[in-house]
């Protein structure tokens, strides 16, 4: 018998995205950070039917919320009784996960089985909606079954996001995803990076997960060498103290290091 895991994963694959550098929609297509989460993190718990309890300090644009987004339109389509969330920063954000999850409904043969109101979709007994953090109806007395709250580090009222963890029992299959870009260890930001410090002790039922931005393949220059080796590209030289240190701790390729300074330099 196969896998759920590999089930899930065939049904995620056939969804429509729209990815950051096309103008039109292709199919779901794992990226590297993708491919790495769902690896180590997602599809052993789903094979287990394991609860998930994730906080994901990501860089930008790794596709960490379209990964989930399919995750859980997975589970709304092919399981009874789901009822999941999204909360999101702020309003256009909301916008754009909830159009991500309107796309990947709206251009499935599923489709004529959903029924939509506003921000909610529901399809049989299951229930799927998005909020935006703060707002009257983000964290109303519920228990979902699957709750995603994105870039929470940004969120203007930071402990609006430790209660809307109440929502999710730990008992069962519940899913929990708390994901961010970092935003300062002051501010906004604090709680966050509190939370993070906390999981990373063992202090917190989450398990944390780091994406740095090397490790994903887009964040390279091509054709660049370092001034030891040999070849004909552009080659970067010069290194500084924090440069050499991250070249040593992550073996960071040339290409690597002269996308980072473009990206600091200002793009």
């Amino acid at each position: 018998m196969a896998a759920r895991s590999a089930f899930y994963r065939r049904f995620i694959e056939s969804l429509w995205i729209r990815p950051k550098d096309l103008p039109t929609a292709v199919r779901f297509r794992f990226n590297a950070a993708q491919e790495i989460v769902w690896r180590e993190v997602l599809a052993p718990a789903v094979d287990a039917q394991k609860p998930i309890r994730l906080i994901i300090l990501k860089a930008r644009q790794m596709g960490m919320s379209t990964l989930i987004q399919g995750l859980l339109t997975a589970r709304f389509v092919w399981e009874s009784y789901v009822n999941a969330k999204v909360i999101a920063h702020a309003s256009e954000s909301t916008k754009h996960i909830w159009g991500m999850a309107e796309r990947m409904m709206d251009l499935s043969p599923l489709s004529p089985f959903v029924s939509k109101a506003g921000t909610e979709m529901s399809l049989g007994t299951s229930q799927y909606s998005i909020a935006t953090a703060g707002s009257p109806h983000a964290t109303r007395s519920m228990t979902l079954t699957a709750l995603h709250l994105s870039e929470v580090a940004l969120w203007p009222h930071p402990e609006a996001w430790i209660a809307a963890l109440q929502t999710v029992p730990m008992t069962g299959e519940s899913w929990l995803f708390v994901e961010s870009t970092a935003n300062g260890m002051n501010g906004e930001g604090a709680l966050f990076y509190d939370e993070w410090q906390r999981a990373q002790q063992g202090k917190a039922h989450l398990t944390p997960l780091f994406l740095a931005w090397f490790r994903d393949p887009e964040y390279e220059l091509p054709g660049y060498r370092y001034a030891d080796a040999s070849g004909t590209g552009p080659v970067v030289a010069d290194l500084d103290y924090e440069e050499r240190a991250l070249v040593e701790e992550f073996q960071l390729r040339a290409g690597q290091l002269a996308w980072r300074r473009f990206m600091i330099a200002g793009y």
